[in-house]
């Protein structure tokens, strides 16, 4: 399989994903609600199920 052709796949479904999750901005605020679960205190697991949460939920 031709690598080129492979990486362009990715790329495009990529792209595609990002925008039924509400585009470049909905992205970075995800990023950002994960980062903060994390700095937070408590469990590592309860940090875990937190940041799922915030991923599943688009935009």
């Amino acid at each position: 399989m031709n690598l080129k052709k492979l990486t362009g796949q990715a790329k495009k479904h990529a792209d595609k994903l990002i925008e039924q999750r509400g585009g470049q901005e909905a992205l970075k605020r995800d990023a950002q609600q994960v980062t903060e679960v994390f700095k937070g205190k408590g469990k590592l697991t309860d940090k875990a199920k937190q940041a799922a949460d915030a991923i599943k939920k688009p935009g």
